[in-house]
């Protein structure tokens, strides 16, 4: 298990295993589960995006106010832009990492279990950048 380490675990929610257990549509539980998971996490990721989309807005108010007051060095750039592209990215490092993740098991056991489990990582990766997306720089 290459990568299982850095995938940190959030388990499903209550609802989600009920919903699978009485409705998989077609899927194995475990794929429903790590639909679920999925659809959740990028839910969480556009919240936490429009949070930190004003929270660098606000920063970028508040870098020019510093160097106009204080006429002081500070850092420069715009976190907006910053922002965007440390998205896009971790975007491109996710889908690598739990590709690689994903491919260790299609090989191993010939199965869906390859894809369950490269949905499964995205989603762990999304609720983890969310949660950080959410927590301001102290």
């Amino acid at each position: 298990m290459l990568l299982q380490a850095a995938v940190p675990d959030y388990p499903s929610s209550v609802e989600e295993k009920a919903y699978c257990a009485r409705d998989p549509q077609g899927q194995t539980e475990a794929m429903c589960l790590a639909d679920r998971k999925y659809e959740r996490a990028q839910k969480e990721m556009a919240a936490a995006l429009v949070k930190a989309r004003r929270a660098v807005l606000a920063q970028r108010r508040e870098i020019a106010r510093f160097k106009r007051d204080k006429d002081s060095p500070t850092l420069e750039g715009d976190p907006v832009n910053a922002l965007e592209q440390s998205q896009a990215a971790w975007k491109k490092s996710m889908d690598a990492d739990c590709l690689v993740y994903g491919l260790q098991f299609a090989t191993a056991y010939m199965s869906t279990i390859g894809v369950t489990e490269n949905w499964n990582c995205k989603a762990n990766r999304i609720l983890d950048r969310a949660r950080f997306l959410r927590t301001p720089a102290d």
